[in-house]
Order: structure tokens, then C-alpha cells, then sequence
């Protein structure tokens, strides 16, 4: 009935938001702009590949059944159009559960999405690095601006 407009910074957001609202029965953009503000669009591509609910649920307005049915419908996507996006980012291993905590760790402290996802690109390369010290890191960041 009606036209909306929704932009994108980054080209990735606009395809998993795409995926979300064509591909999974009951989600629509309200829902799917939801879920990419409480989860960066990179880490919804690796939850879903492991098959994590919990991460889907933190955001607001997922349910448990509502996150099972995103991780199902959107499993074959991911695996076919995202593989080597996910692979080239090296998002395979410890690197993207210690990205994961550090999140957690700067949300839980107020930060808001788009602040976290500024100071974890700022971060630079995370391997051989503990969590805790990259929030000490992206705190020394985000403490400048």
C-alpha cells in the first residue's frame, strides 16, 4: 500500500536486510532493520552459520521460534552467497567468538551499534589478542571521539 526507503551504509547490510525480508515468511523490514541494529550484518552471517539462536534473540522483537525460523530459511543463502565473504574475513575460528565478547562487553556498557561497529573496524587485526584487550583497545577509542 504504501513506499518506504531504507539506506545502507555498508552494501552488506542492504544484502543480508534483502535476504531477511525475501527470504524468511514473517519478517519484514521493521523486523529485519531490528535484528541488523542489535547484530552487525557480518556477525548475523556467522550466527546463522553456526546456528546460533541466543544471538538472535538478544536483538529486540526475535523470538526463539522467530529465530529458528531465520536461521533455517536463511542457512542455504548463506552457505551459497555468503561463503566467501566469510572465508576472505577470515571469520572462521576463535576470531569471531572473542569479536563477539567484546561486543557484548561494549553494549552491556551503553554503546550504541553503529559506536561499537566504528571502534571494532578501527580495532585493526584482532588475532593474537584476548578480548580484554581489545575492549581496553576500543574503549581508548571510543573515549577520543
Amino acid at each position: 500500500d504504501r513506499q518506504e526507503l531504507y539506506g545502507f551504509v555498508e552494501q552488506l547490510d542492504y544484502e543480508v536486510f534483502a535476504d531477511l525480508v525475501e527470504h524468511v515468511p514473517g519478517v519484514g523490514a521493521k523486523t529485519a532493520l531490528s535484528l541488523l541494529r542489535a547484530v552487525p550484518a557480518s556477525r548475523l552471517i556467522e550466527a546463522v552459520r553456526e546456528q546460533s539462536v541466543g544471538l538472535l534473540t538478544s536483538a529486540p522483537g526475535i523470538g526463539k521460534k522467530n529465530a529458528e525460523r531465520i536461521l533455517i530459511e536463511l542457512r542455504p543463502i548463506v552457505n551459497r552467497k555468503y561463503a566467501e565473504l566469510l572465508s576472505a574475513e577470515g571469520m572462521t575460528g576463535t576470531e569471531p567468538t572473542v569479536l563477539a565478547e567484546v561486543e557484548m562487553a561494549l553494549r552491556s556498557l551503553g554503546y550504541s551499534q553503529r559506536e561499537i561497529s566504528g571502534s571494532l573496524r578501527e580495532l585493526g587485526a584482532t588475532k593474537d589478542r584476548s578480548a580484554e584487550e581489545l575492549v581496553s583497545d576500543a574503549l581508548q577509542h571510543l573515549s577520543r571521539k
